[in-house]
């Protein structure tokens, strides 16, 4: 099977350059999740142990430099596109023997990984003063489209106060998408328009009760507001670039039914039914949503 590989560039020199160091590697190679949704950045952390018995430094030594590349394998179709060639050096880097270093390599900048299926990955690390190269453990990840629960179009808001009659109006997309990460089930939102995805936010997890609530606002920005618990809520507001303009947590009221409000008259959009919780006495930060960008 063909493959495609992603050369990143490490410098190498040792601290003993008289001695003929026959140095031995160990390496594991981890991603943070078994399935991705289209157009989410794919990290990879590489941790490589020195069993040299020597210190190795990462530096500039034209002679001494070493490689990591990638292999990625496009399991049930043909092999993913090179994006670039581009190398990336890590320097000022010392391996004392026994010691191990982790590298954290967004594979998505090397290789294009937004078609939807199967792939394995491994790392591969070769340097002039070693006899051979090494290879890390093979893993394996997928690239799914998920489900979108909800999309609407909306369009641009003007940037000046001139009405620009004849002209156009340009449009962006918003959709909830709903996924599987491997762990948790998860929703995200993509901001998009025909040419170009401008961002993919995720918002947190999907607990099975109800799906997200969604409006938007006069300036086209969307509210989202998603259940994390049984009385606590997550308040979004995105603008058309998929920028989090804001983000905070409500308690439902007892008795109360909590949701979206629109004021007809202003256009205002508001949480009803609740009130702001408090970190840390009402939930904890990290049950709320994970808004990392994943773009």
């Amino acid at each position: 099977m063909k493959h495609y590989s992603a050369f990143i560039i490490i410098a190498i020199t040792a601290f003993l350059p008289s001695l003929n160091v026959f140095a031995q590697l160990a390496m594991e190679l981890k991603l943070d999740k078994k399935k991705y949704i289209q157009y989410e950045q794919i990290r990879a952390t590489l941790i490589i142990s020195n069993q040299s018995a020597h210190p190795i430094v990462f530096g500039e030594n034209e002679k001494l430099k070493g490689e990591i590349r990638f292999e990625i394998e496009r399991l049930d179709m043909e092999n993913p596109k090179l994006l670039s060639t581009s190398s990336c050096k890590i320097e000022d880097k010392l391996l004392k023997a026994g010691e191990q270093e982790s590298f954290f390599i967004p594979l998505s900048k090397y290789f294009q990984l937004n078609e939807e299926g199967k792939y394995k990955v491994k790392a591969i690390v070769s340097h002039a003063r070693l006899t051979k190269e090494y290879e890390s453990n093979e893993v394996e990840f997928s690239v799914v489209h998920g489900n979108v629960v909800w999309s609407t179009t909306v369009g641009l808001p003007s940037v000046s106060e001139e009405d620009k009659r004849g002209e156009k109006i340009e449009n962006r997309e918003y959709s909830i998408i709903s996924y599987h990460d491997g762990a948790d089930k998860l929703y995200c939102l993509k901001v998009q328009d025909a040419s170009y995805i401008y961002g993919l936010a995720r918002l947190g997890f999907d607990i099975g009760t109800r799906q997200p609530e969604h409006m938007i606002d006069r300036l086209s920005k969307v509210h989202i507001l998603l259940q994390a618990g049984p009385d606590i809520f997550s308040y979004f507001i995105y603008d058309v670039d998929c920028k989090l303009e804001e983000k905070a947590a409500y308690k439902r009221l007892e008795g109360n039914v909590i949701k979206l409000f629109k004021d007809e008259r202003t256009g205002r959009i508001s949480v009803a039914g609740g009130v702001k919780a408090s970190a840390g006495n009402d939930y904890i930060e990290e049950t709320i949503s994970d808004t990392s960008r994943m773009k």
